[in-house]
């Protein structure tokens, strides 16, 4: 099962955005343009996900929207709330579990440090993720535990 793994795009702060609050910033044109590169990555990276998965802050949804245009998934995208920054990595897991379970490929955009610390929980690097970067992880066995990192992108979409 292929694990995709994206930060958000960049976003403006709050103020820069004129909104009210953290949950409703959104994605700059830059981060726009990163997002649907990070989903043309995935893409080119072989089997298209079947789902992705988001936070329901507003910034990681519209980054959810661009990288489904570049890779239109089956099930296209769905709000996720385990991914708002707030369960630790082991906690994220054991909710993301029964659909890695279902899904041979799919798609997790949130934030900072949640996703670099599942990263890490999972395979062991230490990788702190910049807007729009994608890390994929190969979960070999689910119930024991046993991923490999595969690659990861920097915010133009080559993969290392």
């Amino acid at each position: 099962m292929k694990l995709y793994i994206v930060r958000h795009g960049h976003s403006p702060s709050a103020k820069e955005a004129g909104v009210a609050s953290d949950f409703d910033r959104p994605l700059s044109e830059e981060g726009k343009v990163a997002a649907f590169k990070a989903g043309l990555t995935i893409k080119d990276a072989g089997k298209i996900p079947e789902i992705i998965f988001h936070s329901p802050l507003k910034r990681a949804h519209e980054t959810a929207l661009q990288i489904h245009s570049a890779l239109s998934c089956p099930e296209g995208v769905k709000s996720f709330e385990p991914l708002a920054n707030i369960l630790t990595a082991p906690e994220l897991f054991n909710e993301v579990k029964p659909w890695a379970k279902r899904y041979e490929a799919l798609v997790l955009v949130g934030h900072q440090p949640q996703l670099g610390d599942m990263i890490y929980f999972l395979c062991g690097k230490n990788i702190g993720l910049q807007p729009a970067q994608v890390v994929a992880i190969e979960l070999n066995s689910i119930q024991n535990l046993e991923a490999s990192f595969l690659w990861s992108s920097d915010f133009l979409g080559h993969r290392f």
